[in-house]
């Protein structure tokens, strides 16, 4: 490592970091585990594959609602911006799956009252949500 500049970062950019990048990517070695099942030849092979895969959903499920709580709470700490949350917030209404909602629901309960606080106010003709958020801006 000789003539390259050390660079310092800080552990709260490298937790806000990885904390961002398993929210994203969460889903990524379920892909991998359906085309394996898909791929598989045997019956036996794919009845195998099928429970692994359906394993594997209830460990990814339970690791992103872990991610959801965490990230609630960085945010009430102010290490997670509202935009962070605003990107999150999107992203769980988009996908449409039991999941997502429930992460959704786990999410707002949490920092829904602290989140854009003063422009949640409401405005006529805008749709009120939960503990008065102004969710306009996702439907």
């Amino acid at each position: 490592m000789t003539g390259q500049p050390k660079m310092k970062v800080s552990f709260k950019a490298l937790l806000v970091c990885c904390c961002w990048k398993e929210f994203l990517y969460n889903d990524k070695p379920l892909a991998l585990k359906q085309k394996e099942m898909e791929a598989a030849s045997s019956a036996g092979e794919q009845e195998r594959l099928k429970e692994e895969l359906k394993e594997a959903k209830n460990k990814a499920h339970r690791r992103s609602m872990g991610t959801i709580c965490f990230m609630g709470e960085l945010f009430k700490q102010g290490m997670l911006t509202e935009d962070n949350m605003h990107e999150c917030i999107l992203k769980l209404v988009k996908q449409h799956d039991e999941g997502s909602l429930e992460q959704l629901c786990k999410l707002l309960s949490s920092v829904g009252q602290d989140l854009d606080a003063e422009k949640a106010k409401v405005s006529p003709g805008s749709v009120q949500g939960i503990c008065g958020l102004n969710l306009t801006m996702y439907f």
